[in-house]
Order: C-alpha cells, then sequence, then structure tokens
C-alpha cells in the first residue's frame, strides 16, 4: 500500500488530536473508600456496645450545630457504599474551626477515622463531603466532633445500617 502526501497530513493530524485529547484534564472520578473494614466492625460486634457512649454526644451551650445530611438513619437499610455529608453551624459570631473536627467509630472504644474520611473528602467552609464510603454490612455508630473559634464544642451521633 502507497501512501500520499495528504495521507500522511491526515495521520499526522490525527495523531496530533489524540494526543491534545491525552493532555486534556479530566474531573476527578469519586473512587470509593474502605471507610470501617469487616475486622474493624467485627471487633465492634465482638467488643460490644459501651453505655457510656450515650453520655459522650453532648454540646456545649452555644457551640456548633452538626447536621447529618447523608446517610439519613430513616431511610432504613442502606446500600454500600454511601455518601457523606455533614453541614456545621456556628452562632453567636463565631467561626467553626475545621481544623478541630473529629470522627469516631464508636465500638466498645472510640476509634479516630477522621484521616480515613479526610483523605476522600472535600471541605468548604461548613460542609464535609465524601462519597463513595464503603461498609460492611450491619450497624455502625458514628460520632463526629467540631469547636467554633470560641473554642465551644459540638457533638452528634449518628447510625448507618448497611444491608447484604
Amino acid at each position: 500500500m502507497k501512501l500520499d502526501k495528504s495521507d500522511a497530513s491526515h495521520a499526522t493530524i490525527v495523531v496530533f488530536l489524540f494526543t491534545m485529547v491525552l493532555c486534556i484534564p479530566l474531573p476527578a472520578m469519586a473512587v470509593d473508600f474502605e471507610l470501617i473494614t469487616v475486622d474493624e466492625y467485627q471487633q465492634a460486634l465482638d467488643a460490644g456496645d459501651n453505655p457510656d457512649h450515650d453520655l459522650i454526644a453532648k454540646s456545649a451551650p452555644g457551640g456548633p450545630a452538626i447536621k447529618v445530611v447523608s446517610p439519613v438513619a430513616s431511610n432504613g437499610t442502606l446500600v454500600s457504599p454511601v455518601d457523606i455529608e455533614v453541614q456545621f453551624e456556628s452562632f453567636g459570631g463565631a467561626n467553626i474551626d475545621m481544623s478541630s473536627l473529629k470522627i469516631y467509630y464508636l465500638m466498645f472504644f472510640k476509634k479516630d477515622i477522621t484521616e480515613r474520611i479526610l483523605e476522600k473528602a472535600e471541605l468548604d467552609n461548613d460542609t464535609l463531603r465524601a462519597s463513595g464510603a464503603k461498609l460492611p454490612s450491619g450497624k455502625h455508630k458514628f460520632l463526629v466532633e467540631i469547636a467554633d473559634s470560641k473554642k465551644r464544642k459540638g457533638s452528634q451521633k449518628f447510625l448507618v445500617e448497611v444491608g447484604g
């Protein structure tokens, strides 16, 4: 097969365009991440509930309000992975101190999973969003804590039930 100059020009243009398409940055794709492992869940089951957990979700007067937008426990059993959205509201002229954010998985003890979520989360002024959090089937208890610029702490527990 013999190529003439126009065929070579077309091939050059196609290669050039293909190369340009490869250089266009694509939006980041949400990648699922393991929020709680099966082993961690089994440890939580084996250890049982800690009655003190009912005492720990106390907020200081005037402290930040924490609203768990998603996942919503009232939706019944959810399918993993789940999307997480938590909104924070401050009062009395204070600002939310996002550096004070702590998120715990409530086993018999509190397991700090803050960094695990923050690695995959988007943060803006008063909201945390994390998509694709994988959880084993079962009931999972979490505690979110945050402080405001006046050092007042807000706390909120929430439950997620994941079906099989």
